[in-house]
């Protein structure tokens, strides 16, 4: 996903969705009501709406995200979306063609 991103979208601030039938609800619930459902596009994220909330908050269980034209606002579950400065791998072949892990980068 990282070799992919868009250099015009900022990656600290959006994520991907990567499931397909995503849903967005409109509380951090799920059980909460349906906006819509959402297959692999990017989504603008409100870290700090995010939940649980709070920057000592090791992982957000809901996401708190919008559309990139602003139209559809909500929180989606932190399994079906993946931020392309989070954990990545990189690989290349060696002279003997056999694919090698060059690097593992942890996060930004």
């Amino acid at each position: 996903m990282y070799s992919q991103w868009p250099d015009s979208i900022d990656a600290f601030a959006h994520v991907a969705v990567v499931r397909d039938g995503t849903v967005l609800r409109d509380q951090p619930d799920t059980n909460a009501q349906t906006i819509c459902t959402l297959d692999r596009i990017i989504l603008q994220t409100d870290y700090e709406a995010s939940y649980p909330q709070g920057q000592t908050a090791e992982k957000k269980e809901w996401w708190s995200v919008q559309t990139i034209d602003g139209q559809l606002k909500g929180y989606v579950n932190h399994t079906d979306v993946y931020s392309p400065v989070a954990y990545r791998a990189l690989f290349n072949k060696n002279n003997k063609g056999k694919w090698l892990m060059t690097a593992l980068v942890t996060g930004d």
